[in-house]
């Protein structure tokens, strides 16, 4: 703060009249400090304190740490910079990515097989992709891949593209295609990269197979736990002791659900729900865990973090609702429409749509958790090619 800095020492302390006890230079400058101590000493504090309510309020780290997030409850969604590094696929889709959302974001690093497309339904609209700014924090190394698109990727003169923020460190775009000629695209100091052919996805050229096997490798589970529907609320109730809590739902059952409930899950398990039916509707709602209702915070990214929706049958899936989906969606061998904010993992096999919802400028908002129940799914902050 110059100017008050400066007004600060432009001050002088009272005059002092002429006699012989008239202090000496030192002196003077002892009794002007001693004057105004108590304002410096106020306007620093306040300067301080004003510095802690910023920092509380972005959840502004010193600087992204190289790990995975610690196990528990993992980090919470909030607003600020990427606390945590997570280099495997947030978001996998293997045919055409279409979204319509006026604000769409991908968390972590985001791979389509086929064609994007960004337009927007009304109105001007961003995509951000990578460290988005709102999210659990967990984000890919900063000038690494963030987006790629096996495809040809259009973005409409009504929509953008942004790499990471600039506040945040940006990363970098890679597509197989062609890109949109003068598309509004800010990759933060990362590099954008078209029309390299196969080469642009060819890293998780597998990853789709590895998706559907560990998917029926879920699938085929006993369950160990009890799932239950009484009016509207869908119980999940655990053994207390597995490390992988197992539970299997008729989709048409989850459709009628409006609460979901989990009780008896261990620390620190994983949870897997296994939903058949070849076409599935959810819609979300509040979620329990051991009775008590999650609310925004350390207590949902715990959930999220440690489910898995597994939609081993689907050949279409579609999400609705202004609550998120706590933990992860997979569907591999179908499309997935998704209209409702999700925390977790996102992998679709085929097409996924993010459509626009009216009177909601952002449904599509995606948090990145890992899933540690399946290695790869899990958080790597180093990539590895698990299959």
């Amino acid at each position: 703060m110059p100017r008050l800095g400066a007004s600060i020492a432009g001050m002088s302390a009272p005059s002092e009249e002429s006699s012989d006890t008239r202090p000496v230079p030192g002196e003077r400058v002892l009794r002007a400090w001693r004057t105004w101590l108590p304002f410096a000493v106020v306007i620093a504090v306040l300067l301080a304190v004003a510095s802690l309510v910023v920092s509380l309020a972005t959840g502004a780290p010193a600087a992204q740490s190289p790990s995975c997030p610690p196990a528990g409850d993992g980090p919470a969604v909030r607003v600020g910079p990427p606390e945590f590094t997570d280099n495997n696929l947030a978001v996998y889709v293997g045919g055409d990515l279409v979204s319509a959302s006026a604000v769409a974001t991908a968390e972590g690093l985001l791979v389509v097989r086929g064609n994007t497309s960004l337009a927007t339904a009304g109105g001007a609209g961003v995509t951000v992709v990578g460290a988005t700014g709102v999210g659990t924090g967990v984000a890919p190394t900063p000038g690494t891949t963030m987006f790629a698109v096996g495809g040809d990727l259009a973005i409409r003169p009504d929509a953008a593209l942004e790499l990471g923020r600039d506040d945040h460190g940006g990363g970098n775009l890679v597509v197989g295609g062609t890109v949109t000629p003068g598309a509004a695209i800010a990759s933060h100091g990362g590099r954008v990269h078209a029309g390299v052919g196969p080469s642009a996805v060819a890293e998780f050229r597998e990853f789709g197979e590895t998706l559907e096997t560990r998917s029926q490798a879920l699938a085929g589970l006993p369950p160990t736990g009890v799932t239950t529907l009484a009016g509207r609320s869908l119980y999940f109730s655990g053994d207390g002791v597995a490390a992988l809590q197992v539970f299997a739902v008729d989709g048409r059952t989850l459709a009628r659900s409006t609460l979901v409930d989990f009780t008896g899950i261990p620390d620190r398990a994983a949870v897997v729900i296994t939903v058949s039916g070849e076409n599935v509707a959810l819609g979300t709602g509040p979620v329990q865990d051991a009775g008590v209702r999650i609310v925004p915070g350390p207590g949902a990214s715990r959930v999220a973090g440690r489910t898995l929706w597994n939609f081993a049958e689907a050949r279409s899936v579609t999400i609705t609702g202004t609550s998120p989906v706590l933990g992860s969606v997979v569907v591999p061998a179908g499309r997935a429409s998704v209209g409702a904010p999700t925390i977790g993992r996102l992998y679709v096999g085929g097409d996924l749509l993010l459509p626009a919802v009216p009177g909601r400028r952002d449904p599509a908002r995606h948090s990145n958790a890992g899933w540690s129940g399946v290695a790869a799914f899990a958080c790597q902050p180093v990539r590895e090619i698990v299959q």
